[in-house]
């Protein structure tokens, strides 16, 4: 085929036994695959047309011309290509996921529609939008950080929404009015982070057998992180003692993830404290 729309798409993969999902591969994706020194003499078809909600099962159910003209040929640099989705057992409806993000609270938003996971368009992209998603995903106080334009990629996976409005008071995004698949185009997703909520320089201890031990975690730009022991000695650990309200007296820094290292990016090296500060 030379030409081919989403809605010829999604019915090509019903047709194959796949979900009504489609998503069109650049050449670069799959060139690798086939003889760079092929000749493409053309197609057997021109104008494809399926309804516009792609309801076929079967490309044979769609309009369409056989050509023996030239001019698909001509058009034809590279055959359209697809990629089909399967449904996933991992994948319940409604479910919201963040993919592709520094931290376990960032990334690409991704809901399950049908069995299969898919992206959202960052068109009309909000942060009463983001709310419910970080709300779904059990950040309940937080007020969120909105990305647009595929801060964290694009995925291979089908865009499913697009022109999400929610209010906020939404338990899922899918109860959000929205546009579903097939009825826009798009080409950036959406991507949020979920901040922790918290004052902005406070620290805590994890990971230890009791309150006054742990790996130190500094809650910085929204999210919680680490930092790294470089340099790291008992002046150091004197100031987050005190700020913890924790006896300075005897304390020890501790090296090399003494008490493991969180799944947090890292916020700060090479602290340099003379002992004194608050």
């Amino acid at each position: 085929f030379c030409y081919l729309d989403d809605e010829e798409a999604s019915v090509a993969c019903k047709q194959m036994g796949y979900s009504k999902y489609a998503a069109f591969l650049s050449p670069d994706e799959y060139l690798w695959d086939i003889d760079i020194n092929t000749t493409y003499t053309g197609s057997l078809f021109n104008h494809f047309s399926c309804s516009t909600y792609g309801t076929e099962n079967s490309l044979s159910s769609c309009t369409f011309y056989s050509t023996s003209s030239s001019s698909c040929a001509v058009s034809c640099t590279h055959p359209r290509a697809i990629r089909c989705y399967e449904t996933e057992n991992n994948c319940i409806d409604g479910q919201a996921r963040l993919v592709n993000g520094f931290i376990a609270q960032a990334g690409r938003v991704e809901v399950c529609v049908d069995g299969v996971w898919g992206s959202v368009c960052d068109i009309g992209w909000t942060k009463s939008d983001a709310f419910v998603v970080c709300k779904q995903l059990g950040y309940v106080n937080s007020e969120p950080l909105i990305y647009i334009n595929s801060k964290y990629g694009k995925g291979n996976v089908p865009m499913v929404y697009s022109n999400v409005n929610c209010n906020g008071w939404e338990k899922t995004l899918t109860e959000c009015t929205k546009t579903n698949y097939l009825h826009f185009t798009c080409s950036n997703t959406a991507g949020l982070l979920c901040p922790d909520d918290c004052v902005e320089g406070e620290v805590r201890l994890v990971g230890g057998d009791a309150d006054s031990e742990g790996t130190i975690e500094v809650y910085t730009n929204s999210v919680w992180g680490l930092i790294t022991d470089a340099g790291w000695d008992e002046n150091d650990a004197h100031v987050v003692c005190r700020q913890l309200n924790l006896s300075v007296n005897g304390s020890i820094p501790l090296l090399n993830s003494y008490y493991g290292k969180p799944d947090r990016a890292i916020h700060y090296s090479y602290i340099l404290c003379n002992g004194n500060e608050q």
